[in-house]
C-alpha cells in the first residue's frame, strides 16, 4: 500500500488538485474549483489497495511524508490514521474526514455517461503543445482563455475573453484533425495550467439534446473530463465598433 510507484503517480495527480478522496480500485473526484474531473484506476500501481476510502486535504503534504522514509517502507491504515515506517523512522498521519470532502464528489456513473454521447472531434495535444501554451500565458498574461476551433480548419487559440477588454497579441497552434461539427470551445488557461505535462488524446463530445460539448482528456493511466458551456468573445474592430462572437466556454 503507497508503495514507490503509488507514490509517484499521486504526485503526478496532486498536480491537478490538492484535495481528495482516494477510493480502491477507481478513484473518481473533481477539483476543488469543479473545473476538472478526474478518473484513475489504483490497482495498475498496487495490488495491496485499501477497503474504506481515505481523504485528504493537503495531499501534498501526505505525499512529502514518504520523503522521510527509504523505499523499503510499510504502511498501515487504521481508520483515520495512516502508520508508516521503515527500520528506523516513523511516522503515524491523520487523514480528513470524508464528510468535509463531499464537494469533491463525481461518480463513475458520470464518466459513464459521458462516454455515450456521439465525439465530434478526436485529436491529440502533445506535452510540447501544453508546454507552448503555459509558455505563451507567460508572455501574454492578459490571454486568459484557450480556444478549440473548429471549421475548416482545427487549431487552438489563446485569447482574451470577455468584460470588454481586447487584446492585440495572440497566439495559435493549427492542428490536422478535422472536426464532424463546427464550434469553439473555451478552456480557462488557470485549468490548463493544472494539466500534468505529458501527452493527451482529447475527445470532444457533443451532447445534441442540450446542444453543449465536453473536453475529455485521456492518457494511459488517468482521464480527466473539462465541461463547456456559453460565453461571449469580444472584440474590437478596425473602424473602433466592438463585435460579439456566441462561443461554448466552461
Amino acid at each position: 500500500m503507497f508503495n514507490k510507484e503509488t507514490v509517484n503517480f499521486l504526485k503526478t495527480i496532486n498536480k491537478i488538485t490538492n484535495s481528495i478522496v482516494l477510493t480502491y480500485p477507481i478513484t473518481t473526484g473533481r477539483t476543488e474549483s469543479s473545473d476538472i474531473a478526474y478518473m484513475f484506476d489504483l490497482s495498475k500501481f498496487d495490488t495491496d489497495g485499501f477497503e474504506t476510502p481515505i481523504g485528504f486535504y493537503d495531499l501534498s503534504n501526505f505525499l512529502n511524508t514518504f520523503n522521510l522514509f527509504d523505499d523499503d517502507h510499510e504502511v498501515v491504515v487504521e481508520g483515520s490514521l495512516i502508520k508508516i515506517k521503515d527500520k528506523t523512522t516513523s511516522v503515524n498521519y491523520l487523514t480528513t474526514a470524508i464528510e468535509v470532502l463531499n464537494q469533491l464528489s463525481f461518480k463513475k456513473e458520470q464518466f459513464d455517461k459521458n462516454e455515450t454521447f456521439p465525439s465530434v472531434l478526436e485529436m491529440e495535444l502533445t506535452s510540447q503543445d501544453l508546454k507552448k501554451l503555459n509558455d505563451a500565458h507567460s508572455i501574454f498574461k492578459e490571454l486568459d482563455t484557450a480556444v478549440i476551433s473548429c471549421d475548416e480548419h482545427t487549431c487552438i487559440t489563446l485569447t482574451k475573453v470577455g468584460n470588454f477588454k481586447t487584446s492585440s497579441n495572440s497566439f495559435k497552434i493549427e492542428k490536422q484533425e478535422k472536426s464532424e461539427k463546427n464550434f469553439n470551445i473555451g478552456i480557462s488557461l488557470d485549468t490548463i495550467s493544472k494539466l500534468p505535462l505529458r501527452n493527451y488524446k482529447i475527445i470532444i463530445k457533443y451532447n445534441e439534446e442540450r446542444n453543449a460539448y465536453r473536453v475529455t482528456l485521456n492518457t494511459e493511466f488517468f482521464n480527466l473530463v473539462i465541461s463547456a458551456k456559453k460565453h461571449w468573445i469580444i472584440r474590437r474592430t478596425k473602424n473602433g465598433k466592438f463585435w460579439f462572437k456566441f462561443f461554448w466556454f466552461w
